[in-house]
Order: structure tokens, then C-alpha cells, then sequence
């Protein structure tokens, strides 16, 4: 019944992310793969209950489902933090699934009668097939939450190039997904008791369901990387420059600036308008100011002002901005009407729009806590 229980709960999520106003690839990806859960756990509660003796094909037909989950995984991920939209390439990242599906192919023109003997001398005269199985789904399975982990960590990484303030879109529930499916294939790999797996499963289709849904707003990912917000600065008269617009995106990297065509005189010339207009206009106090509202400001493209910022600060856009911000904040605690507020207060003042955000900034520009800074200052 506690398996059963998980089949209907894949069901019942895949059938709201079908069903809900406004789905994305992420959305159908979820729901496809909530779908694929149901008819794993599925295939393993009719092999509990014997069915194999009815129709031992429909329970072989689940035997290659293990190797889609850690496709899945990336998939959604890559659909969730790539703005690029997904094609149908992506079904390359299933070819070990259906391959599977290929060495157990003579399995399924056995007569029922040899089907069942399969069964029950388990798995012999396959073994061979059966161990080529298992270490593929070892390889794939690491493979997978590796570079499932690896997009994610690309993907905050952008961000920083991108974005001052990051909380709110980091997507750390992902790393929690990773997470879990790490802990089934280390169950997969190391314990090897179907009983285990599947219940942990459960309780992965519970969680997966509940947050997956709950989070639906998170999953427009290409609103969370390139929608601007409301524009507070106005492109400012006299700063257009006479520079080429880069042919090719600039990337981020150990080469990322080797094709850029800006010169060094128009770099130096929109470092020197970038540090004018931050120590005059303060624009780092908009807690939602981005890198495109910058340079738009400026009247530059946006990979040129990333360019100046990484080359004459040694920074990204979200530290270059936070470093304004924490020194805002040390500035407003010497001004003696301030002591009236909070430390948070005051931080939200200078553009940070969590406690958790300017913590964190604070003490990788000042070494300390923002509490122990301001004790020391009495």
C-alpha cells in the first residue's frame, strides 16, 4: 500500500503541471519525469505482488527505468538555468536508456513460459546483460548528478556577472535535488535493497511534488536570467561612446576577453564614467539594480561594462556592486542620527535586501561580522 500510496502521488503532480495556467519546458520536463517516477515504482510494486507470473514482459519493460532518472535530472536543471530554449537534442542524454532497452531485447521474444524461468532463476541465462546493465547505471548515475551539479554551479556563477542581489534566485532547492538523488544512487550502489530504494523514492515523489510545484514561479527560466525590472536610471546625455558592438558574446573564463574588440582607451574611459556615477549617483543603493541597467545608463553594451568591471576590479557585478554597498553601510555608521536604527535597517538603506545577503557580503569584504564592526566602533 506504501507503494501504491507513491504511484498515485506521481500521478496526481504530473496531472497539476500538465493541467496549470502558463507551462514551460521546465513544467513538462517535471511532469514527463513525475510520469516516468509513477511507472518505475509501479513496475517494481506488480514484481512484489508476482505479477511477472501474468505478464513478465510488462514488468521487464521497467528494468531499464533506473537509467532515465539521472537524465531527467540534468534536463530539468539545464531547462530551469540555460536560457537557450531546449530542442529535441536532448534526447541524446537518454541514449543509455535506450540502450538498455536494446540488451534485454531477446527477453522479450522469449515465450511466456521462459519469461517466467527468467524470473525466477533471477535473471540466468542473462547475467552478462544484467552486469552490463548495473555498471552502466552506476556509470550514468554519477555522471549525471556531476554535471547536474556542475550546470547549477555555472548558473550562480552568471548570476554574478548579471545580478547585485542573488537570494532570491539562486534556486537552492536544486542542490537539495541533487542531493536527493545522490542518496538513492549511493543506496543504489552500496546497499543494493530494492526495499530501500523504492521507499526512499516515496519520499522523493513527496518532496519533489511538493516543492516542484510550490516553487512553479521559479521555474520561468528565462524570466529569472533576462527580464530586466523597472528601469530606475534614465540613459544619462554625453556618455556615448564610439565603440564596436562585440560580434560574439564575451564569456566568462580564463580567455573570456581574448576576442573582445574593445580598446584600451574606451575601457579606461568607461572605468572612469563607472566610478563617477557610482561615487556620485549611488545607484549600488537600488537593491534590484542589475548589469544591463548600468550599462544602459552608461550607453554601453553589457558585455563591455562586465569586461571593464572583471578586468580593472578583479570582480564580478554582484561583488563590485555588494563592495559599494558594505562600505555605504560603514560610512552610515559614523553619522551620529544613525544610531537610532538598526544594523538592518541601515543595510537596507545601502541596497542589501536580506539579512542573510549582507551578513554574508560583509563579512567576505570586512572579515568580520557587521555586529562586530559596529561594537568595535563605540
Amino acid at each position: 500500500m506504501f507503494y501504491f500510496a507513491g504511484i498515485i502521488l506521481s500521478l496526481f503532480f504530473a496531472f497539476v503541471l500538465f493541467t496549470k495556467k502558463g507551462k514551460n519546458t521546465s513544467d513538462y520536463l517535471l511532469a514527463v519525469w513525475l510520469l516516468f517516477i509513477g511507472w518505475h515504482l509501479g513496475s517494481y510494486y506488480l514484481t512484489k505482488q508476482d505479477y511477472y507470473l501474468v505478464n513478465p514482459a510488462l514488468i521487464g519493460l521497467g528494468l531499464p527505468l533506473p537509467l532515465v532518472h539521472g537524465a531527467f535530472l540534468y534536463v530539468y536543471i539545464k531547462a530551469l538555468t540555460d536560457p537557450k530554449p531546449m530542442t529535441w537534442s536532448i534526447l541524446i542524454y537518454f541514449t543509455p536508456f535506450v540502450f538498455a532497452y536494446f540488451i534485454f531485447a531477446p527477453f522479450f521474444f522469449l515465450s511466456h513460459e521462459d519469461q517466467i524461468n527468467v524470473y525466477k532463476n533471477e535473471g540466468h541465462p542473462y547475467e552478462k546483460r544484467l552486469l552490463i546493465h548495473s555498471i552502466l547505471l552506476n556509470v550514468v548515475g554519477v555522471f549525471y548528478i556531476i554535471r547536474s551539479y556542475l550546470q547549477l554551479s555555472q548558473y550562480r556563477q552568471s548570476l554574478k556577472n548579471q545580478f547585485s542581489n542573488i537570494e532570491k534566485i539562486r534556486l537552492d532547492w536544486l542542490t537539495y535535488l541533487i542531493v536527493w538523488i545522490g542518496l538513492l544512487w549511493l543506496v543504489i550502489i552500496f546497499i543494493q535493497k530494492d526495499a530501500l530504494i523504492f521507499a526512499v523514492a516515496v519520499f522523493f515523489i513527496l518532496w519533489l511534488g511538493y516543492f516542484g510545484i510550490r516553487q512553479v514561479s521559479l521555474f520561468q527560466n528565462s524570466d529569472i536570467l533576462y527580464t530586466p525590472s523597472s528601469v530606475i536610471l534614465q540613459t544619462r546625455p554625453g556618455l556615448e561612446l564610439t565603440i564596436p558592438e562585440p560580434e560574439n558574446e564575451i564569456k566568462t573564463g580564463p580567455i573570456k576577453y581574448q576576442k573582445s574588440s574593445l580598446s584600451d582607451e574606451a575601457s579606461e574611459e568607461i572605468y572612469s564614467r563607472l566610478k563617477e556615477i557610482m561615487q556620485n549617483e549611488k545607484c549600488y543603493k537600488d537593491p534590484e539594480i542589475r548589469l544591463t541597467q548600468l550599462a544602459n545608463y552608461l550607453n554601453v553594451n553589457p558585455n563591455y561594462l562586465s569586461q571593464v568591471i572583471n578586468s580593472k576590479e578583479n570582480k564580478n557585478f554582484y561583488d563590485f556592486i555588494n563592495e559599494y554597498r558594505v562600505q555605504e553601510f560603514k560610512d552610515s555608521l559614523t553619522v551620529p542620527a544613525n544610531k537610532n536604527y538598526t544594523l538592518l535597517a541601515l543595510a537596507m538603506e545601502c541596497g542589501f535586501n536580506s539579512k542573510t545577503s549582507f551578513n554574508r557580503n560583509f563579512k567576505k569584504v570586512t572579515g568580520i561580522a557587521p555586529t562586530e564592526y559596529a561594537s568595535g566602533l563605540k
